[in-house]
């Protein structure tokens, strides 16, 4: 059985390949620091991880493999922390609802529904909007912390 790392990472890899994407070193580097993590990390958190392959790494180059992460769905970002998160789903990249524990900081990601997101276009589509992006965070306090 493989490592959840590699997995992960493997998976990443074959859906860039079958979205004629990229996923460079510097990419899947990010990509398995947020892995290995287990929890979301700040683009500076993620920045001193890097610095231990490559002491020399800034932080554009940081900044520019989140983009590509988030633009390919394969990173989520918690905007109300400035941290981002590897998505749980990569074999099936989507829109997430993120449950934030205030306690702990620990992240649980729950895809959204169909019916949800069909429902939020629907209600921007009324108001005379085009949705492209929104995130859905849901703050409050995890089981093992209550």
């Amino acid at each position: 059985m493989q490592q959840p790392l590699a997995y992960l990472v493997q998976s990443a890899e074959r859906y860039c390949e079958q979205n004629r994407q990229r996923l460079t070193p510097n990419r899947r580097d990010v990509l398995a620091i947020l892995v290995d993590s287990h929890m979301p990390m700040s683009a500076y958190d993620i920045l001193d991880a890097m610095r231990s392959k490559q002491p020399s790494v800034k932080p554009p180059t940081i900044y520019r493999a989140l983009k590509f992460l988030q633009d390919a769905k394969l990173v989520h970002s918690i905007e109300s922390t400035n941290q981002f998160l590897v998505c749980s789903h990569l074999e099936h990249p989507h829109q997430p609802q993120l449950l934030v524990c205030q306690v702990c900081g620990r992240v649980e990601e729950i895809p959204l529904s169909e019916h949800m997101q069909a429902h939020l276009n629907e209600s921007a589509k009324e108001h005379g909007f085009h949705l492209i992006h929104h995130a859905i965070e849901l703050h409050g306090i995890c089981q093992n912390c209550q």
